[in-house]
């Protein structure tokens, strides 16, 4: 199953952050989480919840940066 990031890749952004920043900030490597928002692999519990506190994503619009289908 693919996925669209483009939501969660602006958002990192707009945070200013870069995706190495993020990636380290949850306890990935930078490649790790490039599969991740490239559809690679899939993100677990665990890191979106990690991605939802340091980004402050309401858990209403979870479904908006994770589960958006290509």
């Amino acid at each position: 199953m693919t996925f669209n990031h483009r939501a969660l890749r602006g958002l990192i952004v707009t945070k200013g952050f870069t995706e190495r920043d993020v990636a380290k900030k949850i306890g990935l490597t930078k490649e790790t989480f490039s599969k991740k928002m490239n559809s690679k692999s899939m993100f677990n519990v665990d890191e979106i919840a990690k991605l939802t506190d340091l980004l402050n994503i309401d858990c209403n619009d979870i479904y908006k940066y994770f589960l958006v289908r290509e």
